[in-house]
């Protein structure tokens, strides 16, 4: 499983925003500078003549003429101008500028997590035939003539999509903790997740692979077209990658409104500076695991794949009747005959993990590894669906060091 870790933003691309609002900076400086001289010279050229001294020499400041400060001025404006586009779109184009948004949600870390810990995995197939017909419209060219124009129009045939049909997941993304670095100090975490739902066992490996396959056959030959797509798309509800989450209830001025003041103003740079120094970059794999055959909310030893979630002060413990789902109908358990298929096919293909056994000794397997043992625990009751509150189940703070190593490794 792939732990919590600090995501950082390239160097070379602060270096380059620094770059751009420092040429700013400059290039508004010059901009001043020549509308002074301008605006000195037109109050004052009937007080100095421009020209020449005594001596030949040229007069400068204001007695420079309108044409030479012109050729100073106008350069200085369009240089500014343009310079303050370019840093307008890179600050506004910036993740920053989409992560001070997110805050609108106003979702706590624990509702969050609780969420996508909890939430049921789907995968989706989805398949459409289609081709291009030739059509004529009429629109005005650039001088204002009507002519007619040809252009091509997706045509959709046929469009089909179906869920895959499975037994059982659970949530294996193990612990989440808090990066406690910088945690007295912050007040908000950017929280880049990611998603992953694999399959328990080869077994479901082929019912899946079978099923992906009668699908794209069926679309793709019964229906024909020109043109044939095909997609598979896996999520979980409400899935989304980035979010910014406020973990303490102090007031800050980290928000999308003072972001864009600052970046009016030219101080965009030292506002994600200061925002920087009461937030911390985190990142995070959710992981659900699929079986087609196995209930696997009744398999135990789980351990350190379990979800857990460590916010220092308040540490939560899930398990499987929170963040696992099963279907309440009857399955076919795999013959040796499908298993040992299955694994010369896709063996090489499923996660292996740490079990533990009944007698407390960890393995590492995959389910269908011992599907004698598995037989028995097969079953349906209505106590799997029972879904509890996390909060019932709030480890206290005096949980022993080897647990908080654990937590934190």
């Amino acid at each position: 499983m792939e732990k919590d870790e600090e995501e950082k933003t390239p160097i070379c691309k602060i270096v380059c925003q620094w770059i751009i609002q420092i040429i700013l900076w400059i290039s508004f400086s010059i901009f001043i500078i020549s509308s002074g001289y301008k605006l000195k010279f037109l109050a004052l050229e009937n007080i100095y003549s421009p020209g020449k001294d005594g001596n030949g020499a040229p007069y400068y400041g204001t007695n420079w003429s309108d044409e030479e400060l012109n050729n100073f001025f106008t350069p200085s404006l369009i240089i500014w101008i343009g310079t303050y586009i370019v840093y307008l779109i890179s600050e506004f184009l910036n993740p920053s500028y989409k992560f001070f948004g997110l805050k609108k949600k106003g979702k706590t870390m624990y509702e969050l997590m609780n969420h996508f810990f909890c939430a049921k995995p789907t995968i989706i197939f989805t398949a459409s035939s289609y081709h291009y017909e030739t059509k004529t419209r009429v629109e005005y060219d650039s001088k204002g003539r009507l002519q007619n124009t040809t252009y091509d129009e997706k045509v959709i045939t046929h469009y089909d999509t179906i869920t895959l049909s499975y037994y059982s997941s659970r949530d294996v993304s193990g612990p989440f903790v808090l990066n406690l670095k910088k945690l007295g100090n912050v007040d908000y975490v950017k929280l880049h997740l990611k998603l992953s739902i694999d399959f328990a066992d080869s077994v479901s490996f082929n019912d899946y692979y079978t099923a992906r396959e009668k699908f794209y056959n069926k679309n793709k030959y019964q229906y024909k077209d020109t043109y044939f797509d095909f997609d598979e798309k896996r999520t979980i509800p409400g899935f989304s990658e980035d979010h910014f989450v406020k973990i303490t209830d102090e007031k800050t001025m980290i928000s999308r409104g003072w972001y864009t003041f600052a970046i009016i103003l030219g101080f965009a740079e030292f506002y994600k500076s200061y925002a920087s120094t009461r937030s911390i970059d985190q990142t995070f794999t959710i992981v659900k695991l699929i079986s087609t055959r196995y209930n696997l909310l009744q398999q135990p030893g789980f351990g350190e794949m379990e979800p857990r979630l460590d916010l220092g002060k308040t540490k939560y413990n899930f398990n499987a009747n929170q963040t696992g789902h099963y279907e309440d109908n009857k399955v076919d358990l795999p013959s040796e005959e499908e298993i040992k298929l299955a694994n010369e096919k896709y063996g090489n293909l499923i996660p292996k993990y740490t079990l533990m056994n009944n007698n407390g000794i960890n393995t590492v397997t995959n389910l269908n590894k011992n599907v004698e043992s598995y037989k028995a625990k097969i079953t349906t009751s209505n106590e799997n669906k029972k879904i509890t509150d996390a909060p019932n189940n709030i480890i206290n703070d005096d949980v022993s060091s080897k647990e908080d190593d654990k937590l934190n490794g």
